[in-house]
Parts: C-alpha cells; sequence; structure tokens
C-alpha cells in the first residue's frame, strides 16, 4: 500500500452541509482512507492508497456530487538547449542519439536544469 495525501480546493459549497455530503462520497470512494472537507477553508483533505485511486477520480467524485476543484494549467518554458529541434518529432531520437541511452539522456537534462 502506499498512502498520499492531497488538498483539494473546493467550488460550489454554500454551507457546512455542502462539506459534510463531499466528506461522505469521499469516504464511499474505493481507496480512500480518510476525508475531511472544510467549508471554511474551502478545501478537502484525503488520505488515499494510490495504487488503488488517483487524484483525478477524487475530483471526478467532488464533481459528481456536484461541486468543482479548482485545477491550473501550468506552461513551463524550456530554454538554453541547442542540440534539439524543439517542438519536432525528431527531438527525442537527436537527444538519445547523442547520449546514446534514455538514463543519460534525462540526467543530462537534469543537469542542465539543476546546475
Amino acid at each position: 500500500m502506499s498512502d498520499e495525501n492531497v488538498t483539494l480546493p473546493v467550488t460550489g459549497m454554500t454551507c457546512a452541509n455542502c462539506a459534510l455530503n463531499i466528506q461522505r462520497n469521499l469516504k464511499k470512494v474505493k481507496g480512500v482512507k480518510e476525508a475531511n472537507v472544510n467549508f471554511a477553508t474551502e478545501q478537502a483533505t484525503v488520505s488515499f492508497d494510490q495504487e488503488q485511486i488517483q487524484i483525478k477520480d477524487l475530483a471526478e467524485k467532488i464533481y459528481d456530487t456536484g461541486y468543482g476543484v479548482v485545477t491550473a494549467t501550468v506552461e513551463i518554458p524550456i530554454t538554453g538547449i541547442t542540440c534539439v529541434l524543439l517542438g519536432s518529432d525528431k527531438a527525442i531520437p537527436l537527444i538519445f542519439k547523442r547520449y546514446r541511452s534514455k538514463n543519460r539522456c534525462f540526467q543530462a537534462l537534469e543537469d542542465h536544469f539543476q546546475g
């Protein structure tokens, strides 16, 4: 078993009973160990077995209960790579060819961004 904890920002709650409704429904999901929903902070804190369920499944359960979960998309710009054609299908093969193994390729990228 691999337990994980996550806090999800919940939208659409108008009272403490809303929080209890979400909490009750989350606890019914197979793999959920504990669920606490706080109306005041608008957050659901869930402990679950990540081998049985994923975070997206928890969010779907909240949606199915009639509430929302705040999501975001993050774009990370990659700069300083001069050995590949970014945005091309040839990018990974070129990196792989240069470093001759997937692990060495990933290590080179990690070293670049951590250094």
